[in-house]
Protein backbone atom coordinates (compact mmCIF):
# COMPACT_ATOMS: atom_id res chain seq x y z
CA UNK A 1 0.00 0.00 0.00
CA UNK A 2 2.77 2.46 0.97
CA UNK A 3 4.73 1.44 -2.09
CA UNK A 4 1.78 2.32 -4.33
CA UNK A 5 1.39 5.78 -2.75
CA UNK A 6 5.11 6.60 -3.16
CA UNK A 7 5.07 5.21 -6.71
CA UNK A 8 2.04 7.30 -7.66
CA UNK A 9 3.63 10.45 -6.15
CA UNK A 10 6.80 9.87 -8.16
CA UNK A 11 4.78 9.20 -11.30
CA UNK A 12 2.85 12.44 -10.72
CA UNK A 13 6.14 14.40 -10.41
CA UNK A 14 7.50 12.72 -13.52
CA UNK A 15 4.40 13.71 -15.50
CA UNK A 16 4.70 17.29 -14.20
CA UNK A 17 8.35 17.48 -15.29
CA UNK A 18 7.44 16.06 -18.69
CA UNK A 19 4.75 18.74 -19.14
CA UNK A 20 7.18 21.48 -18.16
CA UNK A 21 9.77 20.09 -20.56
CA UNK A 22 7.25 19.92 -23.41
CA UNK A 23 6.11 23.47 -22.73
CA UNK A 24 9.72 24.64 -22.68
CA UNK A 25 10.42 23.00 -26.04
CA UNK A 26 7.32 24.53 -27.56
CA UNK A 27 8.15 28.01 -26.35
CA UNK A 28 11.54 28.68 -27.93
CA UNK A 29 10.45 32.27 -28.36
CA UNK A 30 9.93 32.55 -24.61
CA UNK A 31 13.42 31.20 -24.00
CA UNK A 32 14.89 33.74 -26.38
CA UNK A 33 12.98 36.57 -24.72
CA UNK A 34 14.15 35.43 -21.28
CA UNK A 35 17.73 35.20 -22.52
CA UNK A 36 17.57 38.71 -24.00
CA UNK A 37 16.04 40.00 -20.76
CA UNK A 38 18.85 38.42 -18.76
CA UNK A 39 21.43 39.96 -21.10
CA UNK A 40 19.73 43.33 -20.69
CA UNK A 41 19.79 43.00 -16.90
CA UNK A 42 23.46 41.99 -16.96
CA UNK A 43 24.34 44.97 -19.17
CA UNK A 44 22.32 47.26 -16.90
CA UNK A 45 24.11 45.96 -13.80
CA UNK A 46 27.52 46.39 -15.44
CA UNK A 47 26.74 49.99 -16.44
CA UNK A 48 25.40 50.75 -12.96
CA UNK A 49 28.52 49.24 -11.37
CA UNK A 50 30.83 51.22 -13.66
CA UNK A 51 29.05 54.48 -12.96
CA UNK A 52 28.96 53.79 -9.23
CA UNK A 53 32.70 53.05 -9.16
CA UNK A 54 33.66 56.06 -11.27
CA UNK A 55 31.40 58.58 -9.54
CA UNK A 56 32.05 57.23 -6.06
CA UNK A 57 28.42 57.41 -4.97
CA UNK A 58 25.21 55.75 -6.01
CA UNK A 59 22.94 58.79 -5.77
CA UNK A 60 24.07 60.18 -9.15
CA UNK A 61 23.61 56.93 -11.08
CA UNK A 62 19.80 57.16 -11.57
CA UNK A 63 20.12 60.69 -12.91
CA UNK A 64 22.72 59.42 -15.40
CA UNK A 65 20.50 56.55 -16.51
CA UNK A 66 17.20 58.43 -16.83
CA UNK A 67 18.33 61.86 -18.02
CA UNK A 68 17.62 62.49 -21.72
CA UNK A 69 20.77 64.60 -22.04
CA UNK A 70 23.05 61.82 -20.81
CA UNK A 71 23.76 58.59 -22.71
CA UNK A 72 22.60 56.10 -20.06
CA UNK A 73 20.30 53.99 -22.22
CA UNK A 74 22.66 54.23 -25.18
CA UNK A 75 25.49 52.89 -23.02
CA UNK A 76 23.33 50.00 -21.85
CA UNK A 77 22.39 49.26 -25.48
CA UNK A 78 26.02 49.29 -26.63
CA UNK A 79 27.11 47.02 -23.76
CA UNK A 80 24.18 44.65 -24.47
CA UNK A 81 24.95 44.58 -28.21
CA UNK A 82 28.62 43.86 -27.48
CA UNK A 83 27.62 41.05 -25.15
CA UNK A 84 25.26 39.55 -27.75
CA UNK A 85 27.95 39.70 -30.45
CA UNK A 86 30.48 38.01 -28.14
CA UNK A 87 27.90 35.38 -27.15
CA UNK A 88 27.27 34.63 -30.82
CA UNK A 89 31.01 34.44 -31.55
CA UNK A 90 31.67 32.18 -28.55
CA UNK A 91 28.60 30.03 -29.13
CA UNK A 92 27.46 30.13 -25.50
CA UNK A 93 24.80 32.30 -23.92
CA UNK A 94 25.96 34.80 -21.28
CA UNK A 95 29.62 33.77 -21.45
CA UNK A 96 30.47 37.25 -22.66
CA UNK A 97 29.91 38.61 -19.15
CA UNK A 98 33.23 37.06 -18.16
CA UNK A 99 34.92 39.15 -20.85
CA UNK A 100 32.93 42.40 -20.85
CA UNK A 101 32.62 42.93 -17.10
CA UNK A 102 36.37 42.98 -16.33
CA UNK A 103 37.10 45.05 -19.45
CA UNK A 104 34.70 47.72 -18.20
CA UNK A 105 35.11 47.48 -14.43
CA UNK A 106 38.93 47.54 -14.26
CA UNK A 107 39.32 50.85 -16.17
CA UNK A 108 36.49 52.30 -14.06
CA UNK A 109 38.38 51.40 -10.90
CA UNK A 110 41.64 52.81 -12.31
CA UNK A 111 39.85 56.02 -13.28
CA UNK A 112 38.38 56.43 -9.81
CA UNK A 113 41.80 55.89 -8.25
CA UNK A 114 43.35 58.42 -10.64
CA UNK A 115 40.65 60.91 -9.71
CA UNK A 116 41.52 60.42 -6.04
CA UNK A 117 45.12 61.43 -6.69
CA UNK A 118 45.03 63.85 -9.62
CA UNK A 119 41.35 64.91 -9.92
CA UNK A 120 41.44 63.98 -13.62
CA UNK A 121 39.51 61.09 -15.16
CA UNK A 122 41.26 58.35 -17.09
CA UNK A 123 42.09 59.45 -20.62
CA UNK A 124 43.08 57.20 -23.55
CA UNK A 125 46.50 58.87 -23.62
CA UNK A 126 47.08 57.59 -20.08
CA UNK A 127 47.50 54.10 -21.47
CA UNK A 128 50.36 55.35 -23.63
CA UNK A 129 52.09 56.81 -20.60
CA UNK A 130 51.42 53.91 -18.24
CA UNK A 131 55.12 53.35 -17.57
CA UNK A 132 55.64 56.93 -16.41
CA UNK A 133 52.50 56.75 -14.29
CA UNK A 134 53.74 53.58 -12.59
CA UNK A 135 57.06 55.31 -11.83
CA UNK A 136 55.20 58.28 -10.32
CA UNK A 137 52.85 56.20 -8.17
CA UNK A 138 55.24 55.74 -5.21
CA UNK A 139 55.93 59.49 -5.15
CA UNK A 140 52.23 60.34 -5.27
CA UNK A 141 51.38 57.85 -2.53
CA UNK A 142 54.19 59.14 -0.33
CA UNK A 143 53.04 62.75 -0.83
CA UNK A 144 49.42 61.81 -0.19
CA UNK A 145 50.21 60.21 3.16
CA UNK A 146 51.47 63.52 4.54
CA UNK A 147 54.27 64.09 7.02
CA UNK A 148 55.58 61.08 8.91
CA UNK A 149 54.03 60.51 12.31
CA UNK A 150 56.05 59.72 15.38
CA UNK A 151 55.35 56.24 16.53
CA UNK A 152 57.08 53.77 18.83
CA UNK A 153 58.07 51.69 15.82
CA UNK A 154 59.79 54.68 14.16
CA UNK A 155 62.96 54.06 16.14
CA UNK A 156 63.05 50.46 14.86
CA UNK A 157 63.35 51.53 11.23
CA UNK A 158 66.77 50.94 9.70
CA UNK A 159 68.87 53.99 9.04
CA UNK A 160 70.07 54.71 5.51
CA UNK A 161 73.39 53.08 4.70
CA UNK A 162 76.48 55.19 5.13
CA UNK A 163 79.10 55.49 2.37
CA UNK A 164 81.45 53.40 4.50
CA UNK A 165 79.16 50.34 4.33
CA UNK A 166 80.10 49.94 0.70
CA UNK A 167 83.79 50.15 1.60
CA UNK A 168 83.41 47.22 3.98
CA UNK A 169 81.76 45.18 1.25
CA UNK A 170 84.36 46.06 -1.33
CA UNK A 171 82.24 48.59 -3.21
CA UNK A 172 83.93 51.88 -2.45
CA UNK A 173 82.42 55.15 -3.58
CA UNK A 174 84.28 56.88 -6.42
CA UNK A 175 85.90 59.53 -4.23
CA UNK A 176 87.59 56.90 -2.04
CA UNK A 177 89.04 54.78 -4.83
CA UNK A 178 92.77 54.72 -5.22
CA UNK A 179 94.15 55.72 -8.53
CA UNK A 180 95.90 53.05 -10.43
CA UNK A 181 99.25 53.92 -11.80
Amino acid sequence: MVDLVIGSALAGRLVLFQKIGAARQKSAVLRQVLSLTLTLLLALSIVIAVEWIVRGEFSTVPSYLFSPSRPGFTTIGIVMLTMLILDAALGRAHLSVLIVAPLLLVPAFISSQKQNYLSDPLYPSDFLFARQIMELMPVMVRDRRGPPRHSPSASLRPSPPSPFCGAMLGNTPPRYRKRRA
